[in-house]
């Protein structure tokens, strides 16, 4: 009997280099950016309320490890948009996916010893016993973590009483 993988989903992750001091820049343009309280979903974003200029200058802080990205896996990328979240202690963020095109970022900017990963769904049931996995990420604060857009995903209650700050970014690919 011979076994074969018909299927698999790749995933990239990477620490960012000199985290501390670029995380610091990351929140200071952040500062301009507020964001909001989603009491729909539990946790606050300043989705939807970024621009040009953010996506620009966010690009710019974290283009050491995008250019990384692009020549390992061989394709050129365009950020199309970016945003926040803070999760306070209970916030959580429902199963979602970002479309069916292209990929999707998350740089963990503040994540407590702690905090709730981001959970990954598989998009096919186990044959055996039909149920559903979540596969969590094993991220720390200054990882980046790259998964197509269609890559259903979602965070879980914040555990700890520090608030865990994400940042995700959406990227289309371009010849």
């Amino acid at each position: 009997m011979k076994e074969n993988t018909l299927f698999s989903i790749l995933c990239w992750s990477h620490e960012m280099n000199n985290h501390v001091v670029r995380k610091e820049k990351i929140k200071k343009l952040l500062d301009k950016y507020p964001e909001k309280r989603n009491e729909t979903y539990s946790f606050s974003s300043n989705r939807g309320l970024v621009d040009q200029e953010f996506i620009s200058e966010f690009s710019k802080l974290i283009l050491p490890e995008l250019e990384e990205f692009c020549k390992y896996t061989e394709v050129n990328i365009k950020i199309t948009d970016v945003w926040s979240v803070t999760y306070k202690k209970g916030d959580h963020h429902p199963v979602h996916n970002h479309g069916s095109l292209g990929l999707t970022g998350i740089l963990y900017l503040d994540f407590p010893k702690g905090s709730s990963q981001t959970f990954y769904v598989q998009p096919w049931n186990n044959f055996v016993t039909d149920t559903t996995a979540y596969v969590p990420t094993s991220s720390s604060e200054g990882d980046m973590v790259i998964t197509p857009k269609f890559l259903s995903h979602f965070s879980p209650p914040q555990k700890t009483n520090k608030p865990k700050r994400i940042i995700s970014w959406d990227m289309d690919i371009v010849e």
